[in-house]
């Protein structure tokens, strides 16, 4: 057996193992995003207002960024200090080469 941890690849050939009909060993299998149902009896409620207060992701957040995001004021601020960052620099640079 080799010495290494188990990963994802791994993980595929132990269920193909156990599992060799299943649809995702299939050659024309292809993962589809299951569609939201909102009259199922599993849909949350929000009647105590418990998930107001959570990010909404579209699709389209959720593939290119794969991560939770952040809110604007936390982006802004953080763009803003980057801005500030590279002026300083600049003007710093800019009164070395002033000087020279």
């Amino acid at each position: 057996m080799k010495k290494k941890l188990p990963d994802t690849k791994w993980l595929l050939v132990l269920c193909g193992m156990f599992m060799p009909e299943d649809e995702i060993f299939l050659k024309s299998y292809k993962w589809q995003r299951p569609k939201l149902v909102e009259d199922s009896d599993d849909y949350l409620s929000n009647d105590d207002g418990v998930y107001d207060d959570l990010h909404q992701l579209d699709d389209k957040v959720i593939r290119k960024t794969n991560r939770l995001v952040t809110s604007k004021d936390k982006k802004i601020k953080r763009q803003l200090k980057a801005v500030r960052a590279r002026r300083e620099r600049d003007e710093a640079r800019e009164e070395e080469l002033l000087a020279k």
